[in-house]
């Protein structure tokens, strides 16, 4: 029925009271990822582990010198002498007197002999001069075969004094001779002054 011409339209009434809750909807889709949260701070160091079992016992080392060197001995000569070589030949060096020794023999002249097996270290000296000028090799010998690394040639000067020095470290057999010898592609006369002119010192390192 059409209102009357005319008449105002009258106030809002009262909202009515909430209806009641809709089912609920089906589940939207999984959103994307997060970004990843900044590293945390190292945590405290866990406890120290249990020891592990021990290991096998390793080998036996060598024996050892008893008591420190083993053996030494020293030959040398204090007095002027004079040494003779042949042409082409070898002198022995007069070594007439022994100084302090242990487990070495002096029984073979102007030698030293060892009486135990093992490694030794030998110095040796020389002090010459000549009446001649040549080439003068001196060597430090074993049972008479010079000793490698043990032989020095010089050129020796008419009336100055040459230094013949080193030392040699070298494995020996008990019962090896040592001495030392001269020789020269020419006979001549080499010439020991007075003073210790000449020395021979074995010492036993293992």
């Amino acid at each position: 029925m059409l209102p009357f011409k005319g008449c105002a339209t009258g106030p809002t009434g009262p909202t009515g009271a909430a209806g009641l809750a809709g089912a609920t909807g089906p589940t939207g889709p999984t959103g994307a990822a997060g970004l990843a949260g900044a590293t945390g701070p190292t945590g405290p160091t866990g406890a120290a582990g249990l020891a592990g079992a021990t290991g096998p016992t390793g080998p036996t080392g060598a024996t050892g010198i008893a008591g420190g060197i083993a053996s030494f001995g020293s030959k040398y000569s204090d007095a002027p002498q004079t040494i003779n070589i042949t042409l082409g030949g070898t002198t022995q060096v007069g070594l007439p007197t022994g100084g302090p020794n242990l487990n070495m023999s002096y029984a073979t002249v102007n030698a030293i002999t060892v009486t135990q097996t093992g490694t030794y270290q030998i110095s040796y000296l020389l002090n010459g001069s000549v009446a001649v000028g040549t080439t003068v090799t001196m060597s430090v010998r074993r049972n008479g075969t010079a000793i490698p690394g043990a032989s020095i040639s010089r050129v020796l000067s008419v009336g100055t004094g040459t230094l013949y020095s080193g030392t040699v470290m070298v494995a020996l057999t008990a019962g090896d001779v040592i001495d030392m010898a001269l020789s020269a592609l020419v006979a001549v006369g080499v010439t020991l002054s007075t003073g210790t002119n000449a020395s021979l010192n074995i010492i036993r390192l293992s």
